[in-house]
């Protein structure tokens, strides 16, 4: 005895086929979203680091930060460490971010590398984050620390992209842009 009828068994088949396209056009989606949120994040090198920070000391805005992830020597896809490049209290300036347990847990090691390298530290406080800091210096001087810091304890070549996150809009075009008049 066959209790479903064929237009039943037709429209059921219809009904599976609709939800296996539906299923994969949500994976075709969220695949297409990930690969393109791979391919737009924004990424600078080490060697861009003094254009970056010229960039934030000509531009003079408060509160102006360009920040670098750090990839740790394990790979772990969870811990990083952030250390950034802003402009605060009208000058730019290095910053140890304290705030992800990785950064608080190599404190020492930068601290350590400050001291070596006859650094002043300032511990500070702002927009949510805890954080050491480096002011004080020149431009030049702000970005060969920031540069030292990340090749000397994160083995980074100096060619390497990183990952980068600011506050500024279209970050390139500012980064490069003439001072603002």
């Amino acid at each position: 005895m066959d209790f479903i009828s064929s237009s039943t068994r037709d429209i059921l088949a219809v009904s599976s086929f609709a939800g296996l396209v539906t299923i994969a056009v949500i994976f075709g989606i969220r695949q297409l979203a990930q690969t393109r949120r791979r391919i737009t994040t924004p990424t600078a090198r080490i060697e861009e680091i003094p254009a970056i920070v010229n960039s934030l000391d000509r531009h003079s805005r408060e509160g102006t930060f360009v920040m670098f992830i750090l990839p740790l020597a394990d790979n772990s896809k969870n811990d990083f460490v952030s250390v950034q490049f802003s402009f605060e209290d009208g000058t730019v300036g290095f910053d140890w971010l304290l705030n992800n347990g990785v950064g608080n847990e190599e404190r020492v090691s930068f601290e350590e590398l400050a001291k070596e390298k006859g650094w002043s530290l300032e511990q500070k406080e702002g927009g949510g984050f805890h954080y050491l800091r480096v002011q004080g210096r020149s431009p030049t001087e702000i970005a060969q620390i920031g540069s030292e810091t990340i090749t000397s304890l994160y083995q980074v070549d100096t060619n390497q992209q990183l990952e980068v996150n600011t506050n500024a809009s279209n970050w390139r075009k500012e980064i490069y842009a003439p001072p603002i008049a």
